[in-house]
């Protein structure tokens, strides 16, 4: 049986900001929020952020899919009309998750390191993996964008991340000792993840965005 990160639809390859499409976007971060459900309702907080940006951008999408088929027309259109820093507008929704799939990313940068570390001699698998990838993910991206109070939330919700038997268990659609099939197939999503998110930082940059983008490994 496939793991629910091999059913999902990779991020596509863009070799620049004119090659980040819309729907392709969207398509690709749908599947990475079913990856966030699959993790536990522990990460329920994460997956209602990523699907409520998701709408953002596909509302304004909508209106127009032919002449906002490259995101940059979107995000330029709404700064024409100065509707860019509006909370419901397709730009900030499109921001917010190009940062939480920076998140997630790291996340499972993190996973597969501990994992791969925990197969050589004298590695050991560690129960908690799962609290200090995402405790380090978040350190490394969206913990900048959040006030005091967003953060002492984050610092709850981390305190019951599902121990990585569990994650693992979960992502394995319920199949237990696919801790290794699991990994491999994140292995096999996060670069191109990495990769996309590289880029669309970039696009971001170019309308004034200056985020700190994730670095390729």
């Amino acid at each position: 049986m496939p793991t629910v990160i091999a059913e999902q639809k990779k991020f596509p390859t863009v070799d620049n900001t004119d090659g980040v499409l819309t729907e392709e976007f969207l398509e690709a971060a749908s599947g990475a929020a079913e990856i966030v459900k699959s993790m536990g309702s522990q990460f329920s907080m994460t997956r209602d952020d990523m699907l409520g940006n998701i709408t953002k951008v596909r509302t304004k999408f909508d209106t127009d899919r032919e002449k906002f088929r490259q995101l940059k027309d979107l995000l330029q259109d709404e700064k024409d009309k100065k509707e860019d820093k509006n909370d419901k507008s397709g730009t900030v929704g499109a921001l917010w998750l190009k940062r939480g799939l920076e998140y997630l990313c790291e996340v499972f940068w993190e996973l597969i390191t501990e994992h791969e570390a925990s197969k050589q001699p004298g590695g050991k698998s560690d129960s908690g993996a799962v609290k200090v990838a995402c405790s380090n993910a978040y350190k490394k991206t969206l913990t900048k964008h959040h006030n005091m109070a967003t953060r002492m939330i984050v610092k709850g919700a981390l305190m019951v991340s599902p121990y990585k038997e569990t994650l693992m268990t979960n992502l394995a659609k319920g199949e237990k000792g696919k801790d290794d099939e699991v990994t491999d197939d994140l292995k096999a999503y996060e670069p191109p993840l990495r990769a996309f998110v590289i880029i669309a930082g970039k696009l971001f940059n170019d309308f004034g965005h200056k985020d700190d983008c994730i670095e390729s490994h």
